[in-house]
């Protein structure tokens, strides 16, 4: 056993290359050069779901509107009642 520790203390670990610290922020520069390009998908997506949600509340409370109140509570209830 001790002359597996001593071949592996012979080995030892490489540090990074030296000019690893320039391509790494070299890459980050060019990479970081779209900016708002990278995050226009993102926003048109939230903004899309935001649109929805929206629309969704608003056909929900148009809805709402032609139902009566007792019809309401029970509609309300179902899903208390489909659970138990």
């Amino acid at each position: 056993m001790d002359d597996l520790e001593e071949q592996l203390r012979r080995y030892r670990p490489a540090g990074p290359p030296a000019d690893l610290r320039a391509r790494v922020v070299e890459s980050a520069r060019v990479a970081g050069a779209g900016g708002l390009r990278e995050w226009l998908p993102a926003v048109a997506a939230a903004l899309v779901a935001m649109l929805f949600y929206w629309m969704a509340a608003n056909e929900g409370q148009r809805l709402a509107g032609y139902v009566s109140p007792a019809a309401q509570d029970e509609v309300m209830s179902l899903p208390t009642e489909l659970t138990r």
